[in-house]
């Protein structure tokens, strides 16, 4: 279960640090991150990177990306990381 907006935005922003520019996408990625979890059946509600929207799959687990995002596997067997807050869970 994903933890109250406002814990989340506050640990987020406890990791920041305004000099390194890394850190600040990290904390954003944190805050805008979905609860989605490995096996969870989801649709790309957007994807500007692979162009994938409106496409079911399934997330595998977290990327190699860094926070925020999910690596997902399509119906055909292609894997690709995507931003957990472009996933919506469906059934």
């Amino acid at each position: 279960m994903k933890k109250n907006i406002d814990t989340t935005i506050q640990e987020a922003v406890a990791q920041a640090d305004m000099r390194k520019p890394e850190t600040i996408k990290a904390a954003a990625n944190a805050i805008l991150s979905e609860d989605v979890n490995s096996g969870d059946t989801v649709a790309i509600i957007d994807d500007p990177t692979y162009a994938f929207p409106g496409q079911k799959a399934r997330v595998i687990g977290d990327s190699a990306k860094g926070s925020g995002w999910v690596d997902v596997e399509l119906a055909n067997g292609l894997k690709i990381p995507v931003q957990s807050s472009l996933l919506l869970k469906v059934s």
